[in-house]
């Protein structure tokens, strides 16, 4: 049997991580090879195509219920794009602890192009949001965006603040899951 072998394989990895778990069901997606033969010889290979079926279920339901009991950022990297997401949904529900969490302990906040830092290290950049999202009609807005490399580009206004609304660049530069550092363009 061709496919008894990774079916076997798959099968004793009960306790499978994530990536070991995807690594078996790309093996044995890889056996769908074996389907693509000449028409009369498919049937031959019919007896094989249950086993089969059983193994990809019994695979995708083990990396669900492996998906479902971890916390996703430990399973998923996330794409600075995600991650610029996850930033202005916790800055528009003006949710400090959700929207720290997503920054490195060590991460810069710099208006361009002069070159000053706004804030540097969580408990700066803690203290700079914990004063704005104090303002209930603070709300950002985007405009357009653009992804690079590690970065993730948006155009957005920022509405609520004491001096005005502002019209801004953001450049979130995201590493290891966690946004590294922020250079701002200002109006």
């Amino acid at each position: 049997m061709i496919l008894g072998l990774h079916s076997l394989l798959f099968l004793t990895k009960v306790k499978a991580t994530t990536a070991s778990m995807l690594y078996y069901l790309g093996l044995a997606l890889s056996d769908l090879t074996v389907f693509r033969q000449p028409s009369a010889r498919m049937t031959a290979f019919k007896q094989d195509l249950l086993p089969f079926r059983q193994t990809v279920m019994l695979s995708l339901l083990m990396l669900v219920e492996q998906l479902r009991s971890s916390p996703m950022n430990e399973i998923l990297i996330k794409t600075p794009r995600a991650m610029a997401i996850e930033q202005l949904i916790a800055y528009n529900d003006r949710d400090l602890e959700a929207f720290c969490a997503l920054f490195a302990d060590d991460a810069v906040l710099m208006d361009m192009p002069s070159g000053q830092v706004v804030a540097a290290g969580m408990t700066a950049i803690r203290d700079v949001y914990r004063e704005r999202f104090s303002n209930p009609d603070l709300y950002c807005k985007v405009h357009a965006s653009i992804d690079i490399g590690d970065f993730a580009i948006d155009h957005e206004t920022v509405y609520g603040l004491p001096d005005g609304e502002l019209d801004a660049v953001a450049m979130y530069e995201v590493k290891d899951n966690l946004i590294q550092r922020v250079f701002f363009i200002r109006n």
